[in-house]
């Protein structure tokens, strides 16, 4: 046989070869990439991880939109999500990813991890165990960004529960205003609140739980006006107003030197009108950093002034009643009182007239005795008559 044509025959087969397993790889890498794709595309943070340990071989890009980290960040760093779970919530969520991956089940749980920004964001991780001859190999999995219904659950269960704290006269405005303005910055731990009410044109604190107490103080009996802070200006026009900028917004150009000192650098305050149209407070919130509000915050805002004024009309209304209730007592006082004196004062005086009238009447007497008598019917008149006029001037 001729060697060149069998080496010819060797050299085609060995190309063809290589071409098959070039288009195959070609192939391969092809759906690879559709694959990744379609994993980027994917609305959370697609990701896959030891069992035993926790690390992660692989982080969606959405992990920068969700949470402002770069996959990377997560790959090279074998405890970064122990670490960045929120602390509340880091024993839990551990403890129960542990227990669910050793029992081979697939699971779903919430936990709020801290982003990049230092805020929260609330996670549903949907995890698939994933098991060679039944034993727990390798987790994947998927976190869905739930923050906004998140926060809207915890904001209805704490509107719920200051709204039956107001109801009850055994908590105080302050103490239910403290509460409720507690709650808000738990759903955003940069987030200062406070109330200031209004009297007479002038700012007064109601609740401020976490602003520094010489701030408030410095604060107390400040005018409202068109550049009186945040809230003066607020309560002075009716309507909002968004300072991003305290340093330099004209607004706060009496007022910043209070607030810089105590790194408060943005506010941005409400007013609370009541039925009538008055101001009866004005709500505001302040950030340790230059800030206008997101969509997020603005819904969440709204609400709260919302939930505020009615904790403060039924202040009012509470307030009428006690008012009535308490000039109702007053009056069933005078009228006991009347109705003592008709029964017991006047009658003393004029069981003393009939009886000297009798005695005129049906006795006879001398001149001198007569003048006696007439004395003492003089004297009992008049005291009757004092009586009367004390008794006209209690139903005044």
């Amino acid at each position: 046989m001729d060697l060149s044509l069998v080496n010819g025959m060797v050299d085609e087969k060995t190309m063809g070869e290589t071409q098959r397993i070039a288009r195959a790889e070609k192939q391969l890498l092809e759906t690879r990439d559709r694959f990744e794709s379609l994993l980027q595309t994917v609305d959370g943070i697609v990701w896959e991880a030891n069992v035993a340990t926790l690390e992660f071989s692989f982080v969606s890009d959405q992990s920068l939109r969700i949470l402002g980290y770069r996959p990377e960040e997560w790959i090279n760093n074998k405890d970064f999500w122990q670490s960045h779970i929120h602390p509340d919530d880091r024993d839990h969520a551990i403890g129960y990813c542990h227990r669910q991956t050793r029992e081979g089940k697939n699971h779903i749980f919430d936990y709020r991890m801290i982003s990049a920004d230092g805020n929260i964001v609330w996670l549903k991780d949907i995890v698939s165990v994933i098991k060679t001859d039944g034993v727990p190999t390798l987790l994947r999995g998927v976190m869905v960004d739930v923050t906004e219904t998140k926060r809207f659950e915890i904001l209805e269960d704490l509107e719920k529960t200051v709204l039956e704290l107001n109801s009850t006269k055994e908590h105080s405005l302050k103490n239910v205003l403290s509460q409720y303005l507690l709650g808000i910055e738990q759903l955003y731990p940069h987030m200062k609140c406070s109330i200031v009410g209004i009297v007479d044109g002038k700012l007064s604190n109601l609740s401020s739980p976490s602003l520094p107490a010489s701030y408030i103080k410095a604060l107390e009996g400040l005018p409202i006006g068109p550049d009186g802070g945040s809230c003066g200006t607020a309560a002075y026009f009716k309507e909002k107003v968004i300072v991003s900028d305290i340093a330099n917004d004209t607004r706060w150009a009496n007022y910043a030197h209070l607030a810089l000192p105590h790194k408060l650098y943005s506010c941005w305050s409400h007013p609370i009108l009541d039925s009538d149209g008055n101001v009866a407070a004005t709500f505001a919130i302040y950030y340790d950093h230059i800030k206008t509000p997101n969509e997020d915050e603005v819904k969440v805002i709204d609400r709260a002034v919302a939930i505020l004024k009615i904790i403060f009309e039924n202040k009012k209304y509470t307030e009428i009643i006690i008012s009535s209730r308490s000039r109702q007592r007053r009056e069933a006082l005078k009228l006991q009182e009347i109705a003592y004196l008709q029964s017991h004062v006047v009658r003393a005086p004029l069981a003393r007239l009939m009886g000297i009238v009798d005695l005129i009447k049906n006795y006879p007497h001398t001149d001198i005795e007569k003048n006696e008598l007439l004395d003492h019917l003089l004297l009992s008149a008049k005291e009757l008559d004092e009586v009367i006029r004390d008794i006209s001037g209690k139903t005044d």
